[in-house]
């Protein structure tokens, strides 16, 4: 009896264990590969900031309608305005 019961499961052990393992390792792959890429972007945004805050000449990131989105300070400097007054309005203002 536990012969054929065996005999009857081992076949779907067999195909349902491996088919598991590689699921279960492509999600850790998946998982890894992402923590990766997250620790990627996160080091290259540390960069990118500390570049553009600590720059020697005046930098902006504007909209596409002419609107400052982002200024160092060394721009605030050069043009006589502060952060906040920048912020939002438009280079022809």
């Amino acid at each position: 009896m536990a012969r054929t019961v065996l005999a009857t499961i081992s076949l779907p052990v067999m195909i349902i264990h491996p088919l598991f393992t590689v699921v279960l390792g492509l999600l850790l792959v998946e998982r890894l590969r992402r923590r990766r890429d997250l620790d990627a972007l996160r080091a290259s945004e540390e960069r990118f900031h500390g570049t553009f805050e600590q720059a020697a000449v005046g930098i902006a990131m504007v909209a596409p309608d002419g609107r400052w989105i982002k200024v160092n300070a060394r721009l605030c400097h050069i043009l006589g305005y502060d952060v906040g007054s920048l912020l939002g309005s438009s280079r022809e203002s």
